[in-house]
């Protein structure tokens, strides 16, 4: 959180099965989200300059709690409506 990272996050991230916690908060980083789905239970993405879109056919586990508030992300009414993913003005 907050450590001053930059650039896309690296694909190996996703991979980490062990990870129960991810908190890239409050960083530079850029580019799309490619395998949310993969996210850790806790996963914290605040204020970055991540974008993309995320569509209907977003599949999230019910016990994976995702931020993505404070990013320019592009949501699907439907999948805005998910508890567990915060969009918060991204």
């Amino acid at each position: 959180r907050n450590v001053n990272l930059s650039g896309p996050i690296p694909p190996y991230i996703w991979n980490l099965t062990q990870l129960t916690t991810l908190d890239l908060s409050f960083n530079t980083l850029t580019g799309e989200v490619k395998a949310l789905e993969k996210a850790p239970a806790y996963t914290y993405l605040t204020g970055n300059m991540l974008s993309g879109n995320f569509g209907s056919g977003l599949s999230i586990d019910e016990k994976t709690n995702i931020d993505l508030s404070y990013n320019n992300f592009s949501w699907s009414s439907t999948c805005k409506d998910k508890s567990n993913i915060n969009t918060y003005r991204s």
